[in-house]
Parts: C-alpha cells; structure tokens; sequence
C-alpha cells in the first residue's frame, strides 16, 4: 500500500454510509420531530385541572372553613318538596384561571372540597350553590349528561328531579280518582287541578331536559 493509497475500508464496511453522516440524519430528523411536537403544544390550548376550577372559586367568592362545614351539613340540601318547583334558574358564567396562586387557606378550602365532594358533577360548577347542590343532585339522579350539567343550574335540575318524582306521585293520584269514578261538582276540581299541575311539571322537566338516562 502506497501512501497515496491511504488505509483501505474496514472489514465488512463495503456499501454502507460513514457512521457520522447517518448520526446526521437522524439527528435532523429528531429536531424535526421536536419542532413538530413545539408546534402542537403551542397550537393547543392550555388545560384548566378541576383544582383550578375548584380554586378559583373559593378565591372569587372568598370561601372559607365555614363553607367547607356546609359541605357536611343536611340542613344545606333542604329544598322544598313542595310548592311550585316549575322555574329555572340561569347557570352563571365562571372562567377559572389558567393558574392557581392561592394562600395556605384557600389552598386548604380547596383540598377540603375535592375531598368532601367527591363525585363527577363537580368540575361543572360554578358558583358555591353549585358546589353544594353537587351531591344532592348526584345522589337523586347519578346518570345526568354533560349537556344537560353544563347548560342548567344545578338547582333546576334538582328541581326537574324532584318535578319527575311528584309527576308519579300525582298521577297515582289522579288514577284512584278516576278508578274511584268523579262525578260533576264532586272532586271535579280536584281532578282539574291535578291535571294541571302533572301538565306544568312535565312540560319543566321536558324543557330542562334532565330526564336524559334518568327513566321519565
């Protein structure tokens, strides 16, 4: 071998690109995988967490220990059994942030909260009232769609509940009165205003639309 010659090619090396050239191409390839993934995150926007939403809330409102021991407390979920339940309720708007920079107690509410409230209603509050109507509602109706919970306060679907249950109480009703026979002037208004009641609170449930899984 002359020096002109230089070393031949290593054993077994015949027909392959050097090692530093391939180690280039894959490299550019990488950064072009990368800058593809930058793109995509940037494109995407950022994700609120239910302690966001949660969080914000209790800094909005300046919830406290107190709030927290209403969570816990049946007095809270009382709501009128009776009466007239037909009237909705609009459901307030609530942006939480993007980030959460919250003191000691408010990060202490919101752990509370998440902990006590535990249930797939919640991250579609959005005001306190909401936050304790959550297990009330799940509780009465566990199979309510998103729709349905991000579109009506929670107070009206529980109403719509509760409509739902008094729509068959009411109906029995009116069955024993008719299997019982009605005659003219003798429970005839009672009769009327049964049918009326059972006409006004299906056509609440209907409009309020919770009855979706719910078997009405």
């Amino acid at each position: 071998m002359t020096p002109e010659e230089g070393p031949g090619p290593l054993p077994g090396s015949y027909g392959r690109r050097p090692r530093v050239y391939r180690t280039m191409r894959e490299r550019n390839l990488l950064d072009h995988i990368r800058n593809g993934r930058d793109r995509e995150k940037r494109k995407r926007p950022l994700e609120r967490t239910l302690f966001d939403r949660v969080n914000g809330l209790v800094r909005a409102h300046a919830l406290d220990v107190t709030f927290v021991a209403r969570l816990t407390d049946p007095a809270a979920e009382a709501l009128p059994e009776d009466g007239d339940l037909v009237r909705a309720r609009a459901k307030e708007p609530f942006v939480p942030p993007l980030f959460s920079l919250s003191g000691e107690d408010e990060y202490g509410v919101t752990m509370a909260i998440l902990g006590t409230v535990n249930n797939p209603y919640l991250p579609f509050a959005t005001s306190p009232e909401e936050i304790l109507l959550c297990a009330p509602l799940y509780r009465r109706n566990p199979r309510l769609g998103s729709d349905a919970l991000a579109r009506h306060h929670f107070e009206t679907l529980l109403f719509a509940e509760i409509a739902g249950r008094e729509i068959e109480e009411l109906r029995e009703r009116l069955r024993a009165l008719l299997k019982k026979g009605v005659r003219h002037g003798e429970g005839h208004a009672g009769l009327s205003s049964l049918v009326k009641r059972i006409g006004k609170l299906r056509r609440f449930v209907a409009s309020v639309g919770s009855a979706d899984g719910g078997g009405r």
